[in-house]
């Protein structure tokens, strides 16, 4: 076996540290590079071994192991019990055993396999991390010293490229938990770093973009068609930026009018912390907070739909009513007589078994928790 030059190897498996689709690369470089015909990329936790990408090896070959085999096979127990980089021999590991087992017969000699490697990678018992490389060429020794050499010094990288993945699905669990989070606000959440670029939009924040009625991105920072409020976020923004710590003094808010002359938007700036050291981090360090009252009368009118089965006039002289101005201003902003607006409101009384406009803000306000 001849040296094997590491560093096209290592790079692509540091490659699959950060996408795990690079892995299947990795293993065939391992295969070129042992003369194997196979290989495995192994976990097993609390005994239960599970294949995390596998080359060569027939899907039907796999599943009848997982099928049949897997129960009575005591190598991942011979690793749990070896140190890390330690290297096991199935053929030698079955030492005493007849060739004719049924998985040497059923299974290794069924998939012309002769012989099979495994390395430990992990350091402890759980979970358990391992490399198995199988080997097609009954006719001389599969481990010889070169070829465990190169497993030996491989190891290491595998591990840590393992270490890596796992840390970054950890984080990436992490985010996707947060973004569930800002997705469940009702508000639009625009994350901004100290230069004024937006860095995280939640799903709110996308919708409110999408209806191009007051906000776009420019440049990639937040703008307002609204003039007087464009300046009113920028002077905000830029305070917010300088002086973090000052928080209360920009929780003010700003109203921003739509272009379609729907209610305005409502918006605070709150500062997310000071900027590190890092002169070459730039972490979010404001949140812009966007308030569409028009999509929660929306919702909410949907849901007094679906509730207490209110007609769509119904349901919107219900939300008008909760904005506490009145029947008078409610009838007159959704362009109906005030006659018409008493009809719809008694009929809002019925349905949902309430008696006052207290008792129906009430409602309402136990249906947004």
């Amino acid at each position: 076996m001849a040296a094997i030059d590491l560093k096209p190897i290592l790079a692509t498996v540091y490659a699959a540290a950060i996408d795990p689709k690079h892995w299947t690369e990795a293993l065939l470089a391992l295969v070129h590079a042992t003369g194997g015909s196979c290989a495995q990329l192994l976990v097993a936790d609390l005994g239960k071994r599970r294949n995390i990408v596998s080359v060569n090896i027939d899907p039907n070959a796999a599943a009848h192991y997982k099928d049949q085999f897997r129960s009575f096979d005591h190598i991942p127990s011979h690793l749990a019990e070896s140190a890390a980089g330690s290297i096991i021999v199935c053929r030698a590991a079955n030492r005493g055993e007849p060739r004719e087992t049924p998985f040497v017969e059923e299974w290794l000699n069924a998939n012309e396999i002769s012989d099979v490697v495994f390395v430990k990678l992990s350091d402890g018992h759980q979970p358990l991390w391992g490399i198995a490389v199988g080997h097609a060429n009954g006719g001389k020794p599969f481990l010889s010293l070169e070829c465990r050499q190169f497993l030996q010094d491989i190891a290491p990288h595998l591990a840590n490229a393992l270490a890596i993945g796992l840390s970054i699905q950890q984080a990436n669990a992490k985010v996707a938990a947060a973004q569930a989070g800002w997705d469940s606000l009702k508000v639009g959440w625009f994350s901004l770093s100290s230069r004024g670029f937006v860095t995280y939009m939640n799903s709110v924040a996308h919708a409110i973009l999408a209806q191009r009625d007051g906000f776009e991105l420019r440049n990639g920072q937040l703008h307002a068609h609204d003039i007087e409020a464009q300046h009113g976020i920028h002077l905000a923004v830029q305070s917010a930026i300088l002086d973090a710590t000052r928080a209360t003094r920009f929780g003010w808010p700003i109203r921003a009018n739509r272009t379609s002359g729907a209610e305005a938007y409502r918006l605070r700036i709150i500062p997310l912390g000071e900027r590190g050291p890092d002169p070459w981090a730039d972490p979010p360090t404001v949140a812009i907070l966007i308030y569409d009252s028009e999509r929660e009368i929306s919702e909410m009118s949907a849901m007094l739909r679906r509730q207490f089965g209110l007609t769509p006039a119904e349901a919107r002289i219900a939300m008008r009513v909760c904005k506490g101005r009145g029947l008078a201003w409610a009838a007159e902003s959704l362009g109906v007589s005030l006659s018409t607006a008493r009809v719809q409101l008694q009929n809002v009384f019925e349905k949902t078994d309430v008696h006052r406009q207290a008792e129906l803000v009430t409602l309402v306000d136990d249906l947004r928790i």
